[in-house]
């Protein structure tokens, strides 16, 4: 692959590789050597002739079959049962339902319609050359080899390769000598040249791939032609590359850091296995799943200790495991794409509303501009992405066909949270049919909420229908010209009609189409996480960003993220608050207690207990076992305060200190739940029936134990009311705690409100024990030797709970 294979190029032209010159091995389609106008180039006859490469083999690579290995004979070489691609599915963004082969009818997207659209971008082979028994295309459009032979130079040619003469040539259905356009043989226009580009063939360049995957200039489009809309109006067609328009991507220096340090296209995706390309698994493309991942260059690979590229080694100290484990790396490193996508698209009227174009995400374009069917890329921001759960695979039916691109469940195997763009696309469908053997009916009950494939009504039937209604092209709202504003709800109530005559349980379906985002990565100092309020605070776009589900502004077009990801609004409020009061207040909280017990001392001192001289403390208060259920209590609660607060909080490096790692700390935290699970049940059991109130602990609380004011000493049984509320609150908070955290331990994915409550209660229980240690420790003089050494004097028996019928030791 370090060869730069040449042809009417010096040495000096070419860089300093070494060089091989090809001029002599260059074939036209009948093999002849050299290519003329009646003996087009081609790839096939020229690369395989002098036993270089094996065409039969790289034409089996999902960059050319595109899915359609599925329907090939099962004794063909490039026979995949699982590669499905967009076949048999309705495609969203042209409003095609894709056919494999040739369809007689004329009425699906079939081979000869995929070449003459989507073959612009697609690098021929596959179905723009092969018909299903593997065998070369001759029918209607494809006849006397008019096919496109696997474009090898679209990719491998260093500079120079044309691709808007070749895309020119392929709309115009000419295609066997689309492949020499490219290389100069002929014009955008077919006309022969005599001539060609020199030839400098290497390693797949990021030009290349840009050409179809993305752009390097905000100015760049594939194809530009002026064409009728299906009603008949003058457009202008300005078709971007597909992952402009369904991702905003662009691979330049101010968009992603990975291309500001330097990488190429294929320092990740490079080639393996008989010429696939290493690839992730994304929604909308579902060609040789099986490959996802394989011989792919991922994240961690890079930014790990095996540090290849140089890439910084990232530090995530600071994160829950658990995010690591259930947010994808691009959700928080690709924040914001600079540069807009497809917002929606609407084709109820069997054509956009808007005459071919669509409406952009982001974008500034006035409605007199995008009504005529163009568009600009002048003045269009960018957008943030919407965030749903996905685990690389797609989701099949019954008959194992995939479904439409759409997003998994948080329960599902693998889910992450990942970002997406999601145009919302409308278009009918034949709706419910009873015996038509779909695992899924198609209703107006579930037309916004299911992805399965379905069945699209023809485009064109949609508009003959909408021809038959009078005036239905009029101008409603006197701009001059037909546009969207012009659609009214009469207008589409007598569509509807028309429509069900010939398919009578016609629905207009109406959902987000999911597509993955994966590259313009952000630097590390613009992702989110540098704050845990990114994500968890009123307003972030995170949870509170809105999502657009439905066509047009109105209220219901859009839903809150949270919503998007199976969240409830009271658990996203509930983390909020802990993020944004909880955490950062804490500190505040507990210094708080402490100046508050420091200030009473101050203020009232210490309850002095007067013992006489030679008294000793014979009353029991504690027996041994209650005195070591209590510490089992302390140890368990001051060692799960200490590895919850610290997972709370983040710091990594204490856990790795102090434990030996996040996972050996969870361990810990785990295992002394469980004692302070045991240690609560039986202190529970212990004293429950000392701990109800009683008639007389209304005057306690009336003076609020003589904590604030002077009062004559309180009578009170064993447990005087303060303690009781403590008690009553600490099985309250400790079973509370207990539930969440089984939940949490034993749930794969437990609810935000779950992880919310837990520390939330945490918190404020902490803060709770602070004030009870004053009060054992400080506040009442001998009483802490009660619960450690179990006895007390009786004179402070006398003092504090005189109601209490104690026993003493003889």
């Amino acid at each position: 692959i370090g060869v730069i294979i040449t042809s009417g190029l010096s040495k000096e032209e070419g860089e300093t590789a070494a060089h091989i010159d090809i001029t002599d091995y260059l074939l036209g389609m009948d093999g002849i050597n050299p290519p003329s106008e009646d003996n087009p180039f081609s790839t096939k006859m020229t690369c395989t002739s002098s036993g270089c490469h094996n065409y039969e083999q790289i034409i089996c690579a999902y960059h050319f079959q595109q899915g359609r290995s599925h329907y090939l004979p099962k004794n063909h070489p490039c026979y995949d049962e699982n590669d499905w691609g967009m076949y048999s599915k309705w495609c969203a963004l042209p409003n095609k339902f894709v056919s494999a082969g040739i369809d007689p009818s004329g009425e699906t997207f079939d081979d000869y319609k995929y070449t003459k659209s989507c073959g612009i971008c697609h690098p021929g082979a596959g179905p723009m050359e092969l018909d299903l028994n593997g065998e070369r295309h001759t029918e209607g459009g494809f006849a006397d080899n008019n096919v496109v032979e696997a474009s090898c130079m679209m990719c491998h040619q260093q500079f120079g390769y044309d691709h808007l003469a070749r895309n020119k040539n392929i709309v115009a259905g000419r295609f066997k000598i689309a492949n020499a356009a490219g290389m100069g043989f002929y014009d955008g226009d077919g006309n022969y040249t005599g001539t060609h580009t020199p030839f400098a063939i290497g390693p797949p360049t990021d030009s290349n791939c840009n050409n179809c995957h993305g752009g390097e200039r905000y100015d760049q489009l594939t194809i530009v032609k002026e064409t009728k809309n299906a009603y008949g109006f003058d457009v202008l067609f300005k078709k971007p590359k597909c992952d402009i328009y369904k991702r905003g991507f662009f691979w330049c220096y101010e968009c992603d850091v990975h291309f500001k340090g330097g990488l190429k296209c294929i320092d990740c995706h490079s080639a393996f296995r008989g010429h696939q390309i290493a690839k992730g698994g994304i929604t909308d493309c579902t060609q040789h799943e099986s490959l996802d991942y394989a011989g792919f260059l991922n994240c961690s690979e890079c930014h790990s200790n095996n540090n290849t590229f140089g890439a910084p080694v990232y530090d995530h100290d600071k994160f829950p495991s658990d995010h690591l484990e259930k947010i994808s790396c691009q959700t928080c490193h690709i924040p914001y794409i600079e540069f807009a996508a497809f917002d929606y698209m609407d084709w109820s009227i069997g054509e956009n509303k808007v005459g071919g174009a669509v409406v952009w995400k982001g974008g500034k374009m006035k409605p007199d501009e995008y009504a005529l069917g163009g568009f600009s890329f002048q003045d269009i921001e960018g957008f943030k992405p919407t965030y749903a759960w996905f685990n690389g695979k797609s989701r099949m039916d019954e008959d194992g066909r995939p479904y439409l691109p759409g997003p998994c469940d948080r329960t599902d195997p693998g889910a992450k949270i990942m970002p997406f763009n999601t145009p919302v696309v409308a278009w009918w469908d034949v709706g419910y049919e009873e015996d038509s053997g779909d695992s899924v009916k198609i209703t107006e009950e579930n037309r916004t909420t299911t992805y399965y494939h379905g069945k699209p009504i023809p485009t064109e039937d949609i508009v003959s229908a909408a021809n038959t209604i009078p005036n239905f092209t009029s101008d409603e709202n006197g701009n001059g010209m037909f546009d969207i504003g012009d659609i009214t709800d009469e207008k589409m109530s007598a569509l509807t009609e028309k429509i069900r005559e010939k398919y009578p349980h016609a629905v207009l379906r109406e959902i987000p189409i999911y597509f993955s985002l994966s590259h313009n990565v952000s630097p590390a100092e613009e992702a989110l996480g540098n704050s845990c309020t990114d994500c968890h605070a009123p307003g972030s776009h995170f949870f509170f960003g809105k999502t657009r589900v439905r066509i047009g502004e109105g209220a219901d077009a859009f839903i809150p993220m949270y919503a998007n990801l199976n969240y409830g609004l009271s658990e996203v409020n509930l983390h909020a608050i802990r993020e944004t009061f909880v955490k950062p207040f804490f500190l505040w909280l507990t210094l708080i207690i402490i100046g508050a017990s420091l200030i009473h001392f101050i203020a009232f001192g210490r309850k002095k207990v007067y013992v006489a001289e030679g008294e000793r403390p014979t009353v029991i208060r504690h027996g041994g076992f209650q005195r070591f259920i209590h510490l089992l209590n302390i140890i368990s609660f001051v060692m799960l305060t200490i590895t919850g607060f610290s997972r709370m909080f983040a710091p990594n490096f204490f856990a790795d200190w102090v434990f030996g790692g996040m996972d050996t700390m969870s361990n810990w935290h785990y295992i002394f739940g469980a004692v302070f699970t045991v240690s609560i049940v039986i202190t529970f059991i212990m004293w429950v029936k000392d701990s109800t109130f009683k008639k007389e602990d209304w005057k306690w609380l009336k003076s609020l134990g003589g904590y604030l004011w002077k009062t004559d000493d309180i009578p009170s049984h064993k447990f005087n009311a303060g303690q009781k509320i403590y008690f009553w609150l600490t099985v309250i908070f400790g079973l509370i705690m207990i539930i969440t955290g089984i939940t949490m331990a034993l749930m794969d994915n437990p609810w935000q409100f779950i992880h919310s409550t837990h520390a939330i209660v945490a918190s404020v229980f902490v803060a709770m024990v602070l004030g009870h240690l004053y009060l054992s420790l400080i506040a009442n003089e001998k009483t802490i030797r009660a619960i450690f050494i179990g006895t007390v004097y009786k004179s402070w028996a006398e003092k504090f709970h005189s109601l209490w019928r104690y026993e003493e030791k003889i």
